[in-house]
Formats: structure tokens, sequence, C-alpha cells
């Protein structure tokens, strides 16, 4: 038989017996409903651009960066509140929230459970739970994001920032 390749993993097994009257299941499964790239192309939904929030960019760069469990639920809120203006416009157009994460980060949001030697906020799940208890407020699917995939969103100190090899 001819070796078969997964579009998800990217992997080729070529069917045994025992897997050969799966395969018909296995291609209807793989079946793509939107194409794999590594980035934005042509074909990927629409996203926003990182530069509408480039005044709420540099007003983050300069702040302090919180330093107790108020003041990260405090940036959070004013994070959230700079969400929740558009929050509804971009869910209609199923926009992708690169803009959006990119600001979560730019505001430190991401480094809330890093350590502190390492760049971080050096808090625990407790705060960073209400951190997206307060980001979910006003765009619901950035607080799911963050939830299901905290990889994705949050920045637990481990790539770089100092960090000794």
């Amino acid at each position: 038989m001819a070796p078969f390749t997964c579009r998800t993993c990217m992997k080729a097994w070529v069917p045994d017996t025992r897997t050969a009257k799966l395969l018909p299941l296995f291609k209807q499964l793989d079946t793509p409903t939107m194409p794999i790239t590594n980035g934005p192309s042509a074909a990927s939904p629409p996203s926003t651009d990182p530069a509408v929030y480039d005044d709420h960019h540099k007003a983050f760069a300069v702040s302090p960066f919180p330093s107790n469990p108020d003041a990260w639920i405090q940036r959070a809120a004013q994070v959230a509140a700079i969400l929740a203006e558009d929050a509804s416009v971009r869910e209609k157009e199923n926009k992708s929230p690169f803009a959006e994460v990119s600001l979560l980060k730019s505001a430190g949001l991401t480094k809330v459970l890093g350590p502190q030697k390492y760049g971080g906020g050096g808090q625990g799940w407790d705060v960073a739970y209400k951190v997206i208890r307060e980001i979910a407020k006003a765009d619901g699917s950035l607080g799911q994001l963050s939830r299901v995939s905290p990889p994705l969103v949050m920045d637990f100190g481990r790539r770089g920032h100092g960090r000794p090899k």
C-alpha cells in the first residue's frame, strides 16, 4: 500500500493489513478545512495589526512593572479596558488576535508567572487566573486562549530572559 501522510502531524505511515481498512476514515478525517501555514498568508484568516495599539505599547514601555498582586490585577484591568473598545468588532470579523496578544506582552501580563530573577513577575497561579479573568471580562476569546493554551500567551520565564544556559 502507498504511504499516507497526515496533514496535521505531517507524519507518513504505511498501513498494514490491520490498519488498511481504516485508511478511508483517516483520509476523510484528514481533509483540511484551512490551509496549513507557518504564518499569515493570503489564505489565512484576517488578523489585527499590532500597530493599532502603538500608543499603548509606548505607554506600557515606560510604565513600571507591577510589583504585587493588586498591581498585576490593576494592569490587567487597564488592558481589558483597551481591549473592550473593539472586542465585539474583532469577534464579528473573526480576526486572529495577533495585535491583542502583542498588547498583553507589552503590558507585561505574559510574564506574570515567570520567576523574578529571569525578568518575570514572580506571581503564582492564583494571580495569573485573576489576570486572565480580568482580560476575559473584556474579550472572552483572549481569556479562553490564555486559559486553554497558556504557553501561547503566557511566558513562564523559560524562553531566555537572561536565564543561564
